[in-house]
Order: structure tokens, then C-alpha cells, then sequence
């Protein structure tokens, strides 16, 4: 969802990620929020490898921000790349 001028993606971790497909705008800042319900030992920790972004996650809200400068694909995965998900990037 758009809100204002910010991207705001939502996403469960319990214990996969759940929703784990997103379509964002490019050049726009993205929020993630990103619900730690049951975080087990390999999904406690979420990286972003093409954006070096690697994010301890616990329970309860977690918050990743970022923007996104090109189109196309962009994975992101547990820290072990056993549980994974990406955002596609639009113009």
C-alpha cells in the first residue's frame, strides 16, 4: 500500500514467510513490516544480500526500510536461504 510518499509492505513470519511476493514502485522508499508471530532459528534473521541489508528478526514488529533504484527482481531469504521470497520491482 502507498502511504503518503512511502511504500508499506507487510509480512508474517510463522514460522515461512507468508506473504512472500510483493510488487513495488522503483525510486519510492519501501517500509517492511515484518510480524515476528513464531520466529524460529533459521528465520530469525532476513537478508537482502543485492542491498547488503541483514536484520535480526524477533518477535513482534521488526521494521526494514529501504529504496529501491531499479526494476526488476529482488530476493530476499532467511540468513540460511532455506526460506525465501522476493519483491518485484516496477517503473
Amino acid at each position: 500500500t502507498l502511504n503518503g510518499e512511502v511504500q508499506v509492505v507487510k509480512m508474517n513470519v510463522d514460522p515461512g514467510f507468508s506473504p512472500n511476493s510483493f510488487t513495488i514502485k522503483k525510486g519510492i522508499p519501501v517500509r517492511w513490516e515484518i510480524n515476528g508471530i513464531r520466529v524460529s532459528g533459521c528465520t530469525n534473521e532476513i537478508v537482502i544480500p543485492k542491498l547488503g541489508i541483514r536484520q535480526r528478526l524477533g518477535a513482534g514488529m521488526n521494521i526494514i526500510e529501504f529504496t529501491p533504484e531499479e526494476a526488476g527482481t529482488l530476493p530476499f531469504s532467511c540468513w540460511m536461504g532455506m526460506v525465501s521470497g522476493r519483491f518485484n520491482i516496477i517503473d
